[in-house]
């Protein structure tokens, strides 16, 4: 298929999709000077755009599909790696939680003095 079908299969623009493909998130087949995509690119972006409702930046994602490429799906290297990068976004979200809480608590009491 060509971008327009596939942009309204997958609900975006164009101008995300060419930018994935810059980034090599999105990698369709030429078919001559015209780009040909497959349910493999509906599958990568539907990857993508989980990854994100998760918190991944687009450079962590990018991390990510580079790993895949490297070492195949299910490499158990890979698989490491992508824990140690979960890990590493586990920390920061407890950081900012705790942050919320003393902010939350500071104007609970600041309410109260009121």
């Amino acid at each position: 298929m060509r971008i327009g079908e596939f942009v309204k299969r997958v609900k975006t623009t164009k101008d995300t999709v060419r930018h994935y493909e810059n980034m090599e998130l999105l990698n369709p087949d030429m078919v001559g000077t015209r780009r040909q995509y497959t349910e493999k690119e509906i599958l990568e972006f539907q990857v993508i755009t989980e990854l994100k409702s998760f918190g991944f930046s687009l450079n962590d994602i990018q991390l990510i599909f580079q790993l895949k490429l490297a070492y195949g799906c299910g490499n158990q290297q890979m698989v490491h790696q992508l824990f140690a990068q979960l890990a590493s976004h586990l920390e920061v979200v407890k950081k900012e939680e705790i942050e919320i809480k003393k902010d939350e608590e500071y104007c609970l009491k600041m309410n109260l003095n009121n």
